[in-house]
């Protein structure tokens, strides 16, 4: 139907431009070395062997790993609630429906970045918050190596808004007869939701867990500069350049590949951008200006 590709056409041109292609010739890279610069030199299986024997690149998979399979599954269970909670009924729905699914439009932008930071540093608003019932302390929770990650992870379930519209959909959709029926068969509401609820969401469940993988935040991070700039003491922990890096994900050896393309400098244990202030500081300047740069 020569109508139907017309109206396909813009997102099918997109797809094939900035996923088949990238896709195809991510994969041809990955058989050379290649630093952007120059032309790729074909060196086999040599990446992949690096990419083995890197402790780093293990202990990314692990903690990617780690945030994916507890942050969707949270988001997910925390969507279904709010849903089921607005299927019963309530006065300005829309509204409602509109200012949750706020989160999920807002959620990567450098505005909310610097909002998370705000929260959770040692002078910000979590600690204010209990300082005011009597627990006072200048912890960073966003800078510790112990809570790092979760405060990731709670940023992720924050953004349920597509999610809980989507199951709502879904709840919408079940016949009420169904529980009618159930009702009348002396069912409790217990029962209803694990003999009706569950069995009829379960297709919209499975849609939306693929779509939380597939479009996962961690697929599409913000810029490095700006996440330098924003969540810094994070971002310490994560590129192993403060006082751990166990809580690094899957950036790979970012800083390090840009320093030796010359893109940023690293000089007295400092992260710069060309022209610019330290974005960065180190404890540790031998952590990075004597590592060999990852496989990209």
């Amino acid at each position: 139907d020569i109508a139907g590709y017309a109206f396909i056409s813009p997102w099918l041109l997109g797809f094939i431009a900035f996923s088949v292609i990238p896709i195809f010739f991510s994969l041809y890279y990955s058989f050379t070395s290649y630093d952007i610069l120059g032309s790729p030199v074909f060196n086999g299986l040599e990446n992949f062997r690096r990419m083995a024997h890197d402790k780093l690149f293990w202990q990314s998979l692990k903690v990617t790993f780690f945030y994916a399979f507890i942050s969707v599954p949270l988001r997910l269970l925390f969507a279904f609630f709010v849903a089921m909670l607005f299927n019963r009924g309530t006065r300005a729905i829309r509204v409602y429906q509109a200012v949750y699914y706020i989160p999920s439009l807002v959620g990567g932008s450098i505005a909310i970045a610097v909002m998370w930071r705000r929260i959770f540093i040692a002078d910000g608003v979590l600690n204010a918050v209990l300082a005011k019932i009597g627990i006072i302390t200048d912890y960073s929770w966003i800078g510790s190596p112990d809570t790092a990650i979760w405060t990731l992870i709670i940023l992720a379930v924050w953004q349920f808004g597509s999610s809980m519209l989507i199951f709502l959909a879904g709840l919408r959709q079940i016949p009420t007869e169904y529980y009618e029926a159930a009702s009348i068969d002396g069912a409790g509401a217990l029962r209803k939701f694990a003999h009706i609820t569950v069995p009829q969401i379960t297709p919209v469940l499975f849609f939306n867990l693929i779509m939380q993988f597939e479009f996962h935040p961690r697929l599409r991070p913000l810029p490095l500069p700006a996440r330098l700039q924003v969540l810094r003491h994070g971002l310490q922990q994560r590129h192993g350049l403060g006082p751990g890096s166990h809580h690094r994900l899957d950036d790979g050896h970012r800083l390090q590949d840009l320093h030796q393309l010359g893109l940023l400098r690293i000089e007295g244990g400092q992260v710069t951008w060309p022209h610019s202030e330290p974005v960065i500081s180190s404890t540790r300047p031998s952590s990075i200006s004597s590592s060999s740069p990852s496989a990209m």
